[in-house]
């Protein structure tokens, strides 16, 4: 799009530029300490063993390469959560790690049950998560309540 709009040599700048921006962008947010902010979804255990505040922090910027220079920053920006809604519990594979399981619907990131999002917010001190990565047509949606 940028080199249909722009031509090629400033389409590519532009497209440089908006990159080199999410690079540099936050990658999680925190509201009054209890309601975590991000784009995809929350990581598992072995990307994030520590402080999730901590760890994230500890992130390198600019990341430009997140898959392959950060698992944690990839989870958070590519898991959802398992639904009932879009899948069936035939779906949910016996012995997921901890609650997370491959994603197939994207074929990245994996999948993280309700079990894995209590376990994590209960381990951060947190009441909610909220996410972006989804877009709902009309409003919002409330997902994996126990």
């Amino acid at each position: 799009e940028c080199l249909g709009k722009f031509g090629d040599i400033l389409g590519k700048e532009v497209w440089d530029a908006i990159n080199g921006v999410f690079d540099v962008l936050p990658l999680a947010a925190v509201i009054d300490d209890k309601i975590l902010c991000l784009h995809g979804g929350i990581p598992s255990p072995t990307s994030c063993s520590g402080d999730f505040i901590s760890t994230v922090n500890d992130i390198i910027v600019p990341l430009s390469d997140p898959e392959n220079e950060s698992p944690l920053a990839w989870e958070i920006m590519w898991n959802d959560p398992f639904s009932i809604d879009t899948n069936t519990v035939a779906q949910l594979p016996i012995g997921a790690n901890g609650g997370f399981f491959n994603n197939t619907r994207r074929s990245t990131g994996n999948y993280f049950t309700c079990e894995a999002l209590m376990t994590f917010l209960d381990k951060n001190n947190f009441s909610h998560v909220v996410r972006a990565h989804e877009v709902q047509q009309v409003g919002f949606k409330v997902c994996q309540i126990s």
